[in-house]
């Protein structure tokens, strides 16, 4: 990961069922914006159906391997440790947490 700061991470803890949350997360995504899936969020990897933003795309392995889905995720999504999700945290000059 760099070491640059960026302008906002966003973290998605909820569905993909929640499709307001979604659209309102998306809409709210400028250029240089990241995404963290994280709790129930990582099962919006499994569809090919959606419509992802150009935006570097991260995903707790830890909510990923509970559920079971690690071989089955978007490979446009980088998996991370807590530590590295932590780090990562820290390269953006905010967070939104989704929810």
């Amino acid at each position: 990961m760099k070491h640059s700061i960026f302008e906002t991470l966003h973290i998605i803890s909820k569905g993909p069922s929640d499709q307001q949350l979604y659209q309102n997360a998306f809409d709210s995504m400028l250029e240089g914006d990241a995404i963290v899936f994280t709790q129930a969020g990582v099962y919006s990897l499994l569809s090919k159906d959606f419509d992802f933003p150009e935006q570097l795309i991260y995903a707790l392995s830890i909510d990923v391997d509970a559920r079971g889905l690690s071989q089955k995720v978007d490979k446009r999504s980088t998996l991370i440790s807590d530590a590295q999700f932590v780090a990562l945290c820290c390269q953006y000059k905010k967070t939104i947490s989704w929810f």
